[in-house]
């Protein structure tokens, strides 16, 4: 593969977009996860709290 030389700035741009890519990506799947188990905690709660109740 043939790479063309970029000059150092576009070639700094393009790699903080890579890493802005990848750590956006990296962060969304993060704050699925975490809501999936903030959600996943409070109908615990809510089964373990109807639980008690009777």
């Amino acid at each position: 593969m043939i790479r063309l030389k970029l000059s150092p700035l576009t070639e700094s741009a393009t790699l903080l977009r890579r890493g802005g890519v990848v750590l956006g990506s990296v962060g969304l799947t993060a704050l699925y996860s975490l809501l999936i188990l903030l959600r996943a905690l409070l109908r615990l709660e809510e089964l373990l709290g109807d639980g008690e109740a009777e």
